[in-house]
């Protein structure tokens, strides 16, 4: 192998750019109600259009988990946030390491978890081609997070179907540039 490839000094300034970058988001980042990162804003991508289009201004990545009236301080509630927590770590970064092709929208994922820890996904909405990259980062997440811990025997009673379902909502969002009717 060739040490002095002509590619390898523009790789290792890209590398070099892209860590310095890291370093400097992971000291800025703003941290949401889960604990987990907002992302930073969303680099404008011109070349992108429709409704999933690049954000025009500054935008960010947010993942959510639907409310439960069963979500007091109980087991089943620890249950679930440590699901939220291990997904969202997943997707955050996936997401950070995407961002520059990622289009403004939302896709939602709907997930069961069985007593054995394991998961399956369905996605809940028909998903634009825009979206496509979104959608895979956001049903492997849950999928990478997995297996997750086994039912305790008290859960395990408290859900007689020996699984329960949830959703999460993943949105890269952003203001959208206004129509341009011409030259005012």
């Amino acid at each position: 192998m060739d040490f002095f490839h002509p590619h390898r000094p523009v790789a290792v300034i890209v590398c070099l750019g892209l860590l310095f970058l890291i370093s400097n988001l992971q000291a800025e980042l703003e941290i949401d109600a889960n604990g987990l990162p907002i992302l930073p804003a969303i680099p404008t991508n011109p070349s992108k259009t429709g409704q999933g289009k690049a954000p025009s201004d500054p935008g960010r990545a947010q993942m959510t988990a639907a409310p439960s009236s069963q979500d007091k301080e109980t087991e089943f509630s620890r249950y679930k946030a440590k699901v939220h927590q291990a997904v969202g770590a997943r997707w955050y970064k996936k997401v950070q390491h995407q961002i520059q092709v990622l289009s403004v929208g939302k896709v939602r994922v709907q997930y069961t978890i069985y007593a054995n820890g394991s998961v399956t996904t369905k996605v809940s909405d028909k998903i634009p081609a825009d979206l496509q990259l979104l959608m895979a980062i956001s049903v492997n997440s849950i999928r990478e997070a997995a297996p997750f811990p086994p039912f305790s025997a008290t859960m395990s009673k408290n859900l007689p179907a020996g699984s329960f379902t949830d959703e999460f909502s993943f949105q890269i969002y952003g203001e959208e540039k206004a129509k341009d009717n011409g030259p005012s």
